[in-house]
């Protein structure tokens, strides 16, 4: 007790003595915080301060993996596309008309995060080669569809009506306007040759290349996440 034993001197006295009992009284708090628990609430902080970081690191991987897929999946369908037209196309080379080229208009391809797709539309087609024709319909099927070189489904003496067929010209003559082919009642009708469609071949190969990239996609996005779960647990094993 202070000042000669008073018991009152702890109520009353402002000066040396009662700072030491208050001294005293925040030591008896401090002691009831053990020291361990003080060290591990840092560690615990330090901790979550990492786990952000890393979370911060999975979301910067996965967006970059997001964004290869998408880039590649683009570059490649692409490909696929222009291919089967490009196959199509060395099959038959033209003897009686200028080629075009359309086929490699009638297809829009689209790929983001969410989804994927390829559109097949004949109006997008702007310079067919059948002056006869009001749109580019008759030529998106029989070519582009079923993978017919051109030919005539109909016409006067048709051996085979609905199945594409050449008429050789009696007489190829050259005027103002270049090379024009003459034709008759006379003149021979021939099979068209037929390739492989195009539209069926980017279907089929898309998809495949497609169901394999996605697969791929999903496991190297499944090995970030684990990743980071594997680090999570070891962050929580070091603040036990």
């Amino acid at each position: 007790m202070c000042d000669g034993g008073r018991e009152d001197a702890l109520i009353y006295d402002i000066g040396r003595c009662k700072v030491r009992v208050l001294a005293r009284t925040l030591g008896l708090y401090r002691k009831e915080v053990p020291m361990k628990l003080e060290l591990d609430i840092k560690r615990l902080r330090k901790e979550v301060k990492r786990t952000r970081n890393s979370l911060k690191d999975l979301e910067e991987q996965n967006k970059k993996l997001t964004q290869k897929f998408v880039k590649e999946a683009k570059e490649n369908l692409s490909y696929i596309a222009s291919t089967a037209i490009d196959k199509f196309y060395e099959d038959y080379e033209p003897h009686f008309y200028s080629r075009t080229y359309d086929l490699y208009n009638t297809y829009r391809i689209k790929v983001d995060e969410n989804e994927w797709s390829i559109d097949f539309d004949s109006s997008w087609m702007t310079n067919w080669h059948r002056v006869d024709a009001q749109d580019p319909e008759y030529i998106f099927e029989n070519s582009f569809i079923h993978g017919w070189h051109g030919g005539a489904i109909s016409g006067e003496g048709h051996p085979n009506p609905g199945v594409p067929h050449w008429r050789i010209p009696d007489v190829i003559v050259t005027d103002g306007e270049g090379l024009r082919a003459v034709f008759s009642d006379q003149s021979r009708w021939v099979p068209s040759l037929m390739s492989p469609s195009p539209y069926k071949e980017i279907v089929r190969k898309s998809n495949l290349y497609m169901k394999l990239e996605t697969e791929k996609y999903h496991a190297m996005y499944n090995q970030n996440v684990e990743k980071f779960q594997r680090q999570m647990s070891r962050n929580l094993g070091r603040i036990r």
